[in-house]
């Protein structure tokens, strides 16, 4: 019996994947990859982004709306992990955006981040029992973990980690890599707190 942690990885590439982590007989922690999932994305037919329409092309918005429906669905499907408080969910914390289009770019991400943060919430945080949400930084989570820093460190890592890339077999997957990674860590640390082991 382990622990069941979603992780979700915000941003244009960015993914949510579910991890259970269990404490096996050899004595080593053990990850096992439910299924990852790329993050929805819609044109911004309404605007709500500045720039969108003009002749670069509308913007892409985060799905809220099918992004709380598969929630809903996970709910479903761990439905006993929920209720004995063994289904945790974390999400990583977003980066500041620099670079060309900072201001643009920084309205985007953080637009849709907040989409992102309102279909967690509505999701996942109503009456008990309900998922404890996390929040975690990229630095650290990525430390915890050991993510090497070259561009598909991430993808490679998950890969070695998990036995398979069968989630995340292209470069643009990464986000589905990272949203496994985090949820092994934040497991990690959750097993060892609630049972005591691992340590």
């Amino acid at each position: 019996m382990g622990v069941f942690v979603l992780g979700v990885d915000p941003g244009r590439r960015g993914g949510w994947a579910v991890v259970e982590v269990s404490y096996g007989r050899l004595g080593v922690f053990e990850f096992r990859c439910c299924e990852a999932h790329a993050l929805p994305y819609v044109e911004d037919e309404w605007g709500w982004v500045p720039g969108s329409g003009s002749g670069s092309g509308r913007s892409m918005i985060l799905d809220s709306g099918g992004l709380e429906d598969s929630f809903g669905l996970v709910l479903d499907r761990y439905e006993d992990a929920v209720g004995e408080d063994r289904f945790f969910v974390v999400v990583e914390r977003q980066q500041e955006v620099y670079g060309s289009g900072f201001v643009k770019g920084s309205f985007a991400s953080g637009f849709n981040y907040g989409l992102l943060r309102g279909a967690v919430l509505f999701a996942f945080d109503w009456e008990p029992p309900a998922p404890v949400v996390f929040v975690a930084s990229a630095r650290e989570w990525k430390a915890g973990m050991g993510v090497p820093a070259e561009k598909e460190g991430a993808r490679l890592l998950a890969t070695s980690l998990f036995g398979g890339d069968g989630f995340w077999p292209r470069k643009k997957d990464e986000g589905m890599a990272e949203a496994a990674l985090l949820a092994a860590w934040r497991g990690k640390f959750l097993a060892q707190r609630l049972w005591g082991i691992g340590r």
